[in-house]
């Protein structure tokens, strides 16, 4: 088991250093170097190569804490837990800002393809930098949250390398509600592209005739539908599952205490 955990840790830290050189070549291809040409349109995908490259950078460090912990070294980690919390806090509040970026590019590229001329006279009056800044600031309701509302306090037990052992119960519920609406939001932009745009495309393309083939933007909207509903199903029945476990007490390995928790 020891070894799979390491080797799964190793390659973990080759990716996220692939993650990082390619997310920093191409920010330097589009404004220094200048080889690659922006575009107005591709905003979202240039601050995702940004958020990228930190999130990569910083989840290289957790996984050099999680290969102590493997290895048997992670007393060498004890004297320092603000380190330890403030890295892996550093992560959730960058990939909460990667998921965003996620779902706010996902459904602006659906309706620029979907819908081009409503896309384009709106569009124009809402300011990029105005969601970019948006977006950015998420993490300060997050903190807000786990700081105020969680009333959460740095305690880091001995071992705890990751965010599932430094949170605690009121910030795990948050989390869970927040990951489940960004899935949803990220399952409706993928079907709407899959079973509404790219059929819309291909029926403006060739033109088929119902006559020939049926309705066919009906059969994709409706299979995509079912496709929807089952996946948020699934989704529904996997977070009752999890909820029911924290709830019955069962989840052993939150070690962090509120100040207000008995």
């Amino acid at each position: 088991m020891l070894l799979a955990a390491f080797s799964v840790t190793v390659i973990s830290i080759i990716c996220a250093f692939i993650t990082g050189l390619i997310n920093a070549w191409l920010l330097h291809s589009l404004f220094i170097s200048k080889k690659l040409k922006k575009s107005q349109s591709l905003t979202f995908f240039y601050v995702r190569f940004g958020v990228d490259g930190l999130l990569a950078v910083i989840n290289i460090i957790i996984l050099f804490f999680i290969s102590l912990k493997l290895l048997q070294f992670d007393y060498l980690l004890n004297p320092y837990p603000n380190l330890i919390f403030f890295t892996v806090w550093s992560a959730v509040n960058t990939t909460s800002i990667r998921t965003l970026l996620a779902i706010i590019t996902a459904l602006d590229r659906t309706f620029a393809v979907f819908l081009p001329l409503t896309y384009h006279i709106s569009r124009t009056k809402l300011n990029n930098s105005l969601l970019i800044c948006l977006v950015l600031g998420y993490p300060l309701v997050e903190n807000i949250i786990l700081w105020v509302i969680c009333n959460c306090a740095v305690t880091v037990a001995a071992g705890c390398v990751n965010f599932t052992c430094l949170a605690n119960k009121c910030f795990h519920g948050y989390s869970l509600n927040f990951e489940m609406a960004n899935f949803l939001a990220l399952i409706d932009a993928i079907i709407m592209m899959i079973f509404d745009v790219i059929p819309a495309g291909i029926q403006s393309k060739f033109g088929f005739k119902v006559e020939d083939v049926g309705s066919l933007m009906t059969f994709s909207k409706m299979s995509g539908l079912a496709l929807e509903g089952y996946l948020v199903y699934r989704a529904m029945k996997r977070r009752n599952g999890t909820v029911t476990t924290n709830s019955n007490g069962k989840n052993s390995v939150l070690k962090v205490k509120a100040s207000g928790d008995k």
